[in-house]
Parts: structure tokens; C-alpha cells; sequence
């Protein structure tokens, strides 16, 4: 599965250093990939596992981890 978008100047710039920097991520579709995956993730919205992650308006004291 895929999608495409348009990046700003500012942030196309940004990305392509970022590949420059990090000669591991071969393409810039897995520097987006990973990026988005890292967010998702720090929002809570994508786990660890399948389907363990919890939804930040389900957070709440007794599932804080």
C-alpha cells in the first residue's frame, strides 16, 4: 500500500539532509516511513506489538506505563 504527497521546500531540504546524514535509510519513503511510524508510536496510536497500543484519550493512571 502507498500514498504520495507534496513537501514544502523547507522540509524536502530537511528530509534529503537528514538521508545524507544517515547513509542507513536508503530512500527518502523509509525516512517518511520511520518518522511517521516514531510519531504514531510517542502519540500512542501504534505499539510495540499489534493492536497493544492505547488511544491518548483512553489514557488514564491506571494504564500508564
Amino acid at each position: 500500500m502507498g500514498i504520495s504527497f507534496n513537501l514544502d521546500a523547507q522540509t524536502l531540504t530537511a528530509l534529503q539532509n537528514f538521508l545524507h546524514d544517515n547513509h542507513k535509510i536508503k530512500s527518502e519513503a523509509e525516512a517518511v516511513e520511520l518518522f511517521l511510524k516514531k510519531s504514531l508510536q510517542e502519540l500512542g496510536y501504534l505499539g510495540r506489538e499489534p493492536g497493544a497500543a492505547t488511544s491518548p484519550d483512553r489514557l488514564n493512571s491506571s494504564n500508564d506505563d
